[in-house]
């Protein structure tokens, strides 16, 4: 079975889309699981993050705090 290692700028969206939905989060998870929480954490995640790989970043954030301010 091959591992990927790479994922596209529309699968991250599309994670982006259920963060706070998934299943292992409200069961694994031991901090706030609220959306909102995992949304700002995710953007603090991305002002840290130095390799994209294919993604594009630019997209991918303003995805994600388009997701925050419609909350």
């Amino acid at each position: 079975m091959a591992i990927r290692s790479s994922y596209s700028t529309n699968e991250e969206l599309d994670f982006i889309k259920n963060l706070g939905k998934h299943t292992l989060c409200k069961e694994n998870y031991q901090g706030r699981r609220d959306r909102k929480s995992l949304l700002k954490g995710y953007l603090e995640g991305c002002s840290k993050r130095k390799k994209w790989g294919s993604l594009d970043s630019k997209a991918v954030k303003k995805f994600a705090n388009s997701e925050l301010d419609a909350l």
